[in-house]
């Protein structure tokens, strides 16, 4: 900020928005999608939102290192990077026990169990 902005009687600008909020709503959506990816295949769009959050951290992390967000925020979003691998690491142990269950043929007998129940 120059000497003259600040006597000038101009108001210095706001500071960034919380950039956690928006990515901390990505995983709160993408870890029941992912949860539940077995049971409804809900685990692709699970994975993209998971990924979309872990780079979304990072990137915000790249912006606190070139000094466009408060330090304050590192702690929260290395926390918030951490979970998004976390979740990541979830789905996709997940998605190999989907492969698994289409492998063994588990959800072609479920669907003949529930067609006969239907009959």
């Amino acid at each position: 900020m120059k000497a003259d902005q600040l006597f000038d009687g101009e108001a210095p600008p706001p500071p960034p928005p919380d950039p956690t909020v928006a990515i901390q709503r990505l995983l709160w959506i993408a870890v029941p999608l992912n949860l539940m990816g077995p049971c409804l295949f809900t685990g692709v769009p699970g994975a993209a939102l998971s990924l979309w959050a872990w780079y979304r951290a990072d990137e915000e992390l790249a912006r606190l290192e070139a000094g466009g967000l408060p330090a304050a925020l590192r702690p929260r979003l290395v926390q918030i990077r951490w979970l998004s691998s976390l979740n990541l690491g979830l789905c996709g142990s997940l998605l190999l026990l989907q492969l698994g269950l289409f492998g063994i043929g588990a959800y072609q007998s479920l669907l003949e169990v529930l067609g006969g129940m239907i009959s």
